[in-house]
């Protein structure tokens, strides 16, 4: 969890605060780290020492608040207790003690959707992927509506207060500024500058409408990495917000779709905005939200026995609301194409995981020619840029890379750390796993090649499955204690079974070899200090092999290998010329390694 709000003070980790109550006992939370602060309210992670459940602690001074703040706290408390939707971070609990009120909250262990923005367009030729746009713009919309159709307004919609949950669903947050509607003043102004309607600028008051208009300026800030109305200073601001004054980017013009929902929504007139529920009716979200992952139901907790899930993250605003500019290196890439142009990416399937007939090929092996043909066609295309008959153009990563490993082969078996968190162990026996972040359930295959298949821990215990879960928790937490570097990536995958795991590796002095179930092939070379990762486009690129050269100091450069273009016309750049030596460094390493994809035995025909 990124620290992002100065320091603590006044707890400290593995600090015991004690909830003392009359009529259910006394419940003991230890203080895991500091989260951050923003207002009056400082955040920490901590664990729930009956149960072993991990929770967000949001911790309110009382000192700090003046009579109509304590009025408030306890509205703030009274309706997010009520508001119980897969799309909004739970509350848990609460209580009080002489000196503070606590909140007790879901944990959402993947940061808000601040982080997201900011980590997706914090590297130039990046933006967020589309499906997870309008999958995260859906649930928004679920939430909000939920709460409208109870007649609450949450006044304060903005990405610092949206959490990305364990399930990858979005989760509304932080409701401080929340109201019934009867309890609403006309005259109120509540909110984060940037994203106030013009209405409510004019002390007109808050409504559906005023909702609608936040709601489009999240969606324009998922699509540029940047509030429409942002200026140096509030004043002009509110001038561009009182005129409706914004700017229509080549990426949005591109969407027609999120062009006319954003200009609905950021109609200057309230009666011209749409309601919550047209929004979500829209064919955009009807006819292209999965059915098997985002928009299944959420794990709900027993608040009695106090089984929390997961964490919120950034209550972790700065008190004016603004963005958190977090440090992320720049690639040294020149003229990378603009992010306005980036098509979506469409679900990642596992190349090891397709379905498997029955007939004609023994299962272990059935799934080896995909990957054969995937090694084959990147063997091709190094050879042919070699040679000077493709070129390379940069482009944005889009993948999955390995950021951290550990040897334990004479033990158990090799594990990896993912750049997206996950975990994946390739066994000696030959079976593989993954586990993605922070979750219970994990991908099983009893060889490289044969039939993945998820597992859940509440339901496989005890077994070999679980033994094998229990084995790759410690390789991944001693690969975060214990070894450096390693930045994590948001990733968007549509299901679980989409994760991909080790199906060969191969370490020797001065490389290592790591092939992927979704065919992605990541070569270490140690003494040039640099990551090698070549990884397919999906179709909407052409499917195209790309190539993306990772140094020690997190310099990200990535390639789309392409035939000639008129705007490409030099096959054979000085860029070619400078990471010749790697493509024939690796071209010779995949080749010295296809063994992998030579079966070890004949295909086995099935009887009729």
């Amino acid at each position: 969890m990124y620290d992002l709000g100065g320091s603590p003070s006044q707890f400290r980790s593995d600090d015991i605060v004690i909830d003392d109550n009359p009529h259910l006992g006394v419940e003991n939370y230890r203080i895991l780290r500091f989260l951050g602060k923003g207002g009056f309210a400082e955040c920490y992670a901590a664990k729930v020492l009956s149960n072993g459940a991990d929770v967000a602690l949001k911790i309110v001074e009382k000192t700090k608040l003046r009579d109509s703040g304590y009025t408030k706290m306890k509205r703030e408390i009274s309706i997010h207790k009520m508001a119980l939707h897969k799309n909004i971070v739970s509350m848990l609990d609460s209580f009080e003690d002489s000196k503070n009120f606590y909140l007790v909250l879901e944990l959402c262990n993947y940061h808000s959707l601040l982080t997201v923005i900011n980590t997706a367009y914090g590297q130039r030729g990046t933006c967020m992927n589309m499906h997870v746009v309008r999958n995260y713009l859906y649930g928004i919309l679920s939430a909000v509506d939920y709460l409208l159709d109870r007649n609450i307004l949450h006044r304060d919609i903005k990405p610092g207060n949206i959490f990305i949950g364990n399930d990858r669903e979005v989760k509304l947050g932080d409701f401080g500024l929340a109201i019934e509607m009867k309890d609403l003043h006309s005259a109120s102004v509540s909110g984060t500058p940037n994203y106030l309607a013009p209405e409510v600028l004019q002390r007109k008051g808050h409504s559906e409408s005023s909702e609608v208009w936040s709601i489009g300026c999240l969606l324009y800030c998922m699509m540029t990495g940047l509030p429409p109305f942002e200026t140096e200073s509030i004043e002009k601001t509110y001038i561009k917000i009182a005129h409706g004054d914004y700017k229509i980017t080549m990426g949005i013009k591109a969407t027609p779709v999120v062009s006319e929902i954003i200009s609905q929504c950021l109609s200057v007139n309230p009666k011209s905005r749409p309601r919550v529920k047209t929004l979500l009716r829209y064919p955009w979200f009807v006819d292209n939200l999965p059915k098997d992952s985002h928009m299944s139901p959420r794990y709900l907790t027993n608040q009695a026995a106090l089984t929390r899930t997961k964490s919120v993250g950034d209550m972790l605003k700065d008190a004016n609301g603004n963005y958190f500019k977090f440090s992320r290196p720049k690639s040294t890439v020149g003229g990378l194409q603009d992010s306005s142009y980036l098509s979506d990416r469409t679900r990642r399937k596992s190349i090891t995981g397709s379905h498997d007939s029955g007939f004609g090929s023994e299962v272990d092996m059935s799934r080896r020619p995909l990957l054969m043909e995937r090694i084959t066609q990147v063997q091709k295309d190094l050879r042919s840029i070699l040679e000077g008959h493709l070129t390379l153009i940069p482009c944005a990563f889009t993948g999955i890379y390995i950021s951290k490993w550990v040897d334990y082969s004479n033990s158990r078996g090799f594990a990896c750390k993912l750049s997206d968190g996950s975990v994946t162990v390739k066994f000696n026996e030959g079976s593989c796993l993954t586990i993605p972040p922070y979750s219970t359930r994990f991908i099983y295959a009893s060889s490289p090649f044969s039939v993945p298949k998820i597992c859940d821990m509440c339901t496989t215990r005890p077994s070999m499955e679980s033994q094998l879960f229990d084995t790759a928790v410690v390789y991944g937490s001693y690969m975060d204690k214990e070894l450096a570097g390693g930045q994590t990536i948001p990733f968007f995958r549509f299901s679980i079974v989409d994760a991909p795991y080790i199906v060969y590796y191969r370490l020797s002095a001065d490389h290592l070899i790591v092939v992927l179930s979704d065919g992605t092939i990541q070569i270490n070379l140690f003494n040039e200090k640099v990551k090698i990762i070549l990884w397919k486009e999906t179709v909407e690129h052409d499917g195209h092999i790309c190539i993306t050269f990772l140094t020690q100091g997190f310099d990200m450069q990535t390639f789309r290998v392409h035939p000639p273009t008129t705007t490409n016309p030099s096959l054979k750049t000085p860029m070619i010329s400078h990471l010749e030596d790697y493509f024939q460094h690796i071209s010779t390493i995949i080749s010295a390694n296809c063994d992998l994809i030579s079966p070890k035995k004949p295909p086995l025909s099935t009887e009729c």
